[in-house]
């Protein structure tokens, strides 16, 4: 649907607890009120890092932040990053599937 998109910023963020672009902001607008969704980050060459959201409930709007580390706790390592969404509605429907790219940085 045209409502539904999914967002990312900053892009891109430097989790180097400065302060400033700590955390990248996944922003989700979807065109139901009642949802379960699930995010998921893979490296670049397609290998879960983290597990994100996991079958939660989620309304039209809702923002999720990630803070640039592994499943494991560990921080990542700079780069480029895919953001995967699922959406499904109540009917287990899917509303969106969508995937983003994010970059994890470090300041120059």
């Amino acid at each position: 649907p045209s409502q539904a998109s999914l967002e990312i910023s900053p892009d891109p963020f430097s989790p180097d607890g400065d302060g400033m672009d700590d955390l990248a902001g996944i922003n989700i607008s979807l065109p139901t009120t009642h949802a379960t969704i699930n995010i998921k980050i893979f490296d670049i060459q397609g290998r879960l890092v983290k597990y994100l959201i996991n079958n939660e409930f989620s309304g039209s709007q809702r923002t999720i932040f990630w803070d640039g580390k592994n499943d494991e706790g560990l921080n990542c390592r700079i780069g480029i990053y895919i953001v995967y969404l699922e959406a499904v509605d109540d009917k287990n429907e899917v509303i969106l599937r969508e995937k983003k790219t994010v970059v994890l940085a470090t300041k120059l």
